[in-house]
């Protein structure tokens, strides 16, 4: 299947072995620590290599904000044109760098967005991808409408998921077991495990 061209992907840069052994350690600190507390991220590679790694091999399910100090998350109602997307629900990604443009967006700043994180099934029934679709107004652009924000690590299982899109609802109230500073990254009723911030994205990256 071939996608229109403004579906992007990936950045074409996989984590190595010695990467992936450090999200895997890192993790167990911060799942093993009981969680609510800041991800104290110091390794060598990009946190969104950290995210994805998290989210693709480690069930975990992230929800982007500009709030560093979220300690339940409480379902809210949303204005969606999709049935799903309407419930009344705590939304997370099942996606590091989707949960990443929910935090360094600044919502405040932005009437409205369009975003979107698909895998393609191919004939064989493999999944291709992930692609993606950011995109904020250009009268909005031009005011370069980002900001340091936070992505929040909440488990997945609590979550009903959005076939093929990998978007995420959870009808109950919900604690992040870590989060982090995404620059413009961090989650029912259960305990926070963590999270981090990162910067603000650069307008001429």
């Amino acid at each position: 299947m071939r996608l229109p061209d403004y579906w992007m992907t990936r950045p074409g840069v996989d984590a190595d072995e010695n990467a992936r052994a450090a999200f895997d350690a890192l993790l167990r600190t911060t799942l093993g620590s009981g969680g609510g507390a800041p991800i104290d991220y110091t390794l060598p590679w990009p946190k969104w290599q950290f995210l994805c790694h998290a989210a693709d091999h480690h069930g975990i399910a992230m929800h982007g904000s500009g709030d560093p100090n979220i300690a339940l998350f409480e379902p809210r109602q949303p204005i969606d044109l999709t049935d799903f997307g309407n419930q009344k629900a705590i939304y997370a990604a099942s996606d590091g760098l989707w949960a990443m443009f929910f935090a360094v967006v600044d919502r405040d700043r932005v009437g409205s967005i369009t975003n979107a994180c698909i895998r393609v099934a191919a004939e064989a029934g493999a999944l291709d991808g992930p692609y993606y679709v950011f995109s904020v107004s250009q009268s909005a652009l031009a005011g370069r409408p980002w900001r340091t924000g936070t992505v929040y690590l909440l488990p997945r299982d609590a979550f009903t998921s959005q076939p093929p899109v990998a978007f995420r609802v959870q009808p109950n109230p919900h604690r992040a077991t870590g989060w982090f500073c995404a620059g413009s990254a961090a989650g029912q009723a259960h305990g926070r495990a963590g999270g981090f911030s990162v910067p603000r994205p650069n307008p001429r990256a």
